[in-house]
């Protein structure tokens, strides 16, 4: 009698190339997905960082006013002088790296003040937001138009 040889049934013991492919083509698929959304997502927090650093730009400036007859200072250093300075630095926008010294703005009178945000949210943000905002003028910030 002739012995037959056995057949050697091989244990899988990974993945076959298919199922890898298979694997990272889904990952792949995911990542396209979610990369404009986690892009949108930090740029409205770099949004929303403006306009809280604007309001605390806001905050200081009111103080400053209430103790020099409701006049407002003629740059935002002038927020930094004292034994107790109104604010301990002056912010920048998140998204442009760039303080907002350069985009404040006051009266010839000193009774009346702007500070425009040096971002560009409106490009980074299209349809969410408007050109000219987040902007805080006489103690109110203003993230959004209006008219909406």
């Amino acid at each position: 009698m002739m012995k037959q040889p056995r057949l050697r049934h091989r244990k899988s013991k990974g993945f076959t190339l298919i199922e890898l492919m298979i694997v990272i083509g889904i990952i792949g698929i995911l990542a396209a997905i979610l990369t404009p959304v986690l892009i949108r997502a930090r740029f409205k927090t770099y949004h929303t960082a403006c306009v809280q650093n604007e309001r605390n730009l806001a905050t200081a400036l009111e103080l400053y006013a209430l103790e020099s007859k409701q006049l407002y200072p003629n740059d935002l250093t002038q927020l930094l002088v004292g034994t107790k300075p109104y604010i301990t630095d002056i912010a920048e926008c998140p998204s442009a790296g760039v303080d907002y010294s350069g985009t404040y703005s006051v009266t010839s009178d000193n009774r009346s003040y702007t500070i425009l945000c040096p971002g560009f949210h409106d490009i980074q943000l299209a349809g969410l937001v408007d050109p000219d905002y987040p902007v805080a003028s006489d103690g109110l910030v203003r993230q959004y138009n209006a008219n909406e």
